[in-house]
């Protein structure tokens, strides 16, 4: 049975393309209905073939999950998953059609995204200069890319050297993959992008290996990870006071909302945030629009006064702005 797995999730990585952490989940969430399957002490223990796999069976494990307390995002994850793998199955004649047909994921209720106002996001952006050396010097520019892109944390943490341009004021996310996109940034992140590659105490002063193409290093001179740059913003987050309300993706969310909200096509901003649905975006336009009279356009920090309740004429992005 494992075998039949691992050569799916080798077609998600070839096929499909899927990122490492799609692909780490997917195994995961396999790897738990595999052994649900042949240890469990239910009517479903026993089946050592996914041939023998039955829509009881099925059924009994959408149970299990609910009755684990898990989320309901989180059991309609791993539901998904099994769903992929066994539509696959049946694809290629490892198992009998109609048998996926059966999953049914429970419903998710969306929680709406909070957009974080423009005042809070200058407070963050400005305490990296607070310090001095190296550190402060990197994870200036690696906040500056946050907000004025609103990548994805894989995606920052996977730039290359090469995928960024200060002089020209554009960074190519997800060079090496379907998303791809290369965005204009504003002023401010492409001069601490700048600062962060040409000086002496920016990136080359943490270079181990001078052919380490890793945008973003860390002390020991490796790519930064995840877990590296949610720390990062946690550290900057505690200090202006706001650790309980900002998260990498809240950053992000942020951008797209405010985007919408400010009158951005969804298609334009589904190529900038590298959607691959169109829908994924439009769920961003149900955010509150009661919200105070700062807002971020183009991921530049923009405050109105009171008493203006028109959009502010900076501009906004373009299909133009966004290649793929």
């Amino acid at each position: 049975m494992q075998s039949e797995i691992q050569t799916f999730l080798e077609h998600l990585a070839i096929n499909k393309r899927c990122s490492i952490n799609t692909i780490a989940a997917y195994r995961n969430d396999l790897g738990q209905f595999q052994s649900y399957l042949t240890s469990s002490p239910t009517e479903a223990s026993g089946v050592n073939f996914w041939r023998d796999l039955a829509e009881g069976m099925i059924h009994a494990y959408v149970h299990y999950l609910q009755e684990q307390r898990y989320a309901s995002a989180t059991v309609a994850r791993k539901v998904a998953a099994v769903r992929s793998f066994l539509n696959h199955l049946q694809e290629t004649g490892h198992l009998a059609d109609g048998i996926s047909s059966v999953i049914r994921p429970p419903k998710v209720e969306k929680k709406l995204p909070q957009p974080i106002d423009a005042d809070t996001i200058q407070r963050l952006l400005a305490e990296p200069a607070r310090g001095r050396g190296t550190k402060s010097v990197r994870d200036k520019a690696l906040l500056e890319v946050l907000c004025a892109t609103g990548m994805r944390v894989t995606e920052v943490v996977n730039l290359n050297v090469e995928d960024v341009d200060p002089s020209a004021q554009t960074v190519t996310c997800g060079a090496r993959s379907l998303r791809r996109r290369v965005m204009t940034v504003y002023p401010a992140a492409a001069d601490a992008l700048h600062n962060y590659l040409a000086l002496d105490q920016g990136r080359a002063a943490l270079l181990k290996q001078p052919d380490d193409q890793a945008l973003f290093l860390n002390q020991r001179g490796q790519r930064l990870t995840r877990q590296g740059l949610w720390l990062i913003i946690r550290e900057y987050a505690n200090a202006v006071g706001i650790g309980d309300t900002i998260t990498p993706h809240a950053l992000r969310h942020s951008f797209a909302a405010h985007l919408l909200n400010n009158g951005t096509d969804p298609q334009d901003v589904q190529k900038r945030m590298g959607n691959l649905s169109v829908g994924s975006t439009k769920f961003y336009r149900m955010q509150n629009q009661k919200s105070s009279n700062e807002v971020l356009l183009d991921g530049i920090p923009y405050e109105r006064p009171a008493h203006d309740h028109i959009i502010s004429t900076r501009r906004l992005p373009r299909s133009g702005d966004i290649h793929s």
